[in-house]
């Protein structure tokens, strides 16, 4: 009996060293990936994030993780020149590599598939395959409200409704409006009214990435970091919509186009795109005075009182309007009227004292003065005719007697003939 177990026994040790001592090929597989931008379009460049990580044991007496002698990509439409030599054993945490990629210009929408090939010691090979996203959906800017024609005096407003088209974020969305007009503001930066989560927080840099690769570590932080988890995204959400307002005054008169330029980074790509829009730009008086009563005629010496309404033709409010009189007789010098909205009517009247004025018809004129935007302007100057009585001459008692004396004398003239 003790003979059988010794070849019992001797039986497990042999079998023991027949083991593999590290089936490294067993180890080694990819945990996770990353692609930033998430979605790529053609002709960006990004940065491919891999984890590679110990999934099991060697063999029965193996103390040690699987030795890395090389990692690198292989595609046929993907640009992926990038690979890491000697790594070394990896641990049981695994290693972090980064790949910088690029997507050719042209490249249609799709799915693309990388190769990750990991060479392990003993010359076994490992190939994962990545998928890569390719969706060329552009960030585009809708007309919302644009007025056909615009003012020379004031500033009207333009809403305009930015689009993300993507199924990724986009980062730094600025539109800058560009024409023959002032603008206000100058530029729009845009923020997401939503919270991405992926992304958003910072990551360490990556360990084992070789010196050479440090910049372009830095040169993609933004990319696979972002902002903290509490603070917004300088961007828009995937296929989120935000509107916007400019305030417009034109410069010049007749037909000006207007550029409105959307700038936007999909991941560290710049990309750009442009609307136009043809606006007129006409010498038209919007804000307007319409006289409601004035008596006519009027007597010498009497005060005339004239009543008008200033309205507010435009589709924009306007601040600080007055009503300035250009005829020196009439008061108040200035009637104050405020703010009004589009389509606004204020009554107001003023006071006219005819004693300086002469017989006939008086031109009095009033100005509206108001602020649109920055600027501030003014009407043109609206008239009206004021008729003056002429002034009656005072006769005396003494010259009412007069035909009446020379009445009498004829008269006793006449008798004292007759008498004779």
């Amino acid at each position: 009996m003790r003979r059988r177990e010794k070849w019992i026994l001797l039986g497990i040790v042999l079998a023991a060293l027949l083991l593999p001592i590290n089936l490294s090929s067993a180890q080694v597989a990819v945990t996770d990936y990353k692609t930033n931008p998430q979605s790529f379009m053609s002709g960006d460049h990004g940065l491919l994030e891999v984890n590679i990580g110990n999934t099991g044991g060697g063999g029965l007496f193996s103390r040690r993780g699987a030795e890395v002698e090389k990692v690198y990509l292989e595609s046929d439409e993907i640009e992926c020149d990038q690979g890491y030599s000697n790594l070394g054993e990896l641990s049981s945490e695994g290693m972090k590599l980064s790949f910088p990629i690029g997507v050719p210009k042209g490249l249609k929408d799709g799915t693309y598939f990388l190769k990750l090939c990991i060479i392990v010691r003993g010359g076994d090979e490992i190939k994962f395959p990545i998928p890569i996203e390719i969706d060329n959906s552009t960030v585009e800017i809708l007309e919302k409200d644009i007025p056909e024609s615009v003012s020379l005096k004031g500033s009207e407003e333009i809403k305009l409704l930015v689009v993300n088209n993507r199924p990724n974020p986009i980062y730094s969305v600025r539109v800058k409006p560009v024409g023959k007009f002032d603008f206000m503001p100058k530029e729009i930066l845009l923020s997401s009214t939503t919270i991405e989560e992926e992304g958003l927080e910072k990551e360490k840099k990556s360990e084992g990435l070789l010196s050479q690769f440090e910049d372009l570590s830095k040169q993609y932080s933004e990319m696979l970091g972002g902002a903290k988890k509490e603070e917004k995204i300088i961007g828009l959400g995937p296929h989120e919509s935000r509107e916007i307002t400019f305030s417009v005054a034109p410069r010049t008169k007749g037909e000006q186009e207007i550029e409105f330029i959307v700038q936007y980074k999909n991941g560290g790509n710049l990309h750009e795109e442009i609307f136009k829009k043809t606006v007129k730009a006409e010498d038209k008086e919007e804000v307007r005075i319409v006289f409601v009563e004035h008596p006519e005629p009027v007597p010498p010496g009497e005060e005339a009182k004239i009543e008008m309404e200033v309205i507010n033709g435009r589709s924009g409010k306007i601040d600080a309007v007055s009503v300035i009189p250009t005829t020196k007789d009439a008061f108040p010098s200035e009637a104050f009227i405020g703010a009004m909205e589009p389509n606004d009517a204020f009554p107001i009247s003023f006071k006219i004292d005819t004693d300086n004025l002469k017989e006939g018809t008086e031109k009095i004129g009033f100005k509206v003065r108001y602020k649109s935007g920055e600027n501030y302007y003014e009407s043109r100057d609206y008239t009206i005719d004021l008729n003056l009585l002429p002034a009656q001459t005072e006769v005396g008692y003494g010259y009412s007697l007069i035909p009446i004396f020379l009445i009498i004398f004829v008269v006793l003239g006449i008798l004292m003939r007759r008498r004779k």
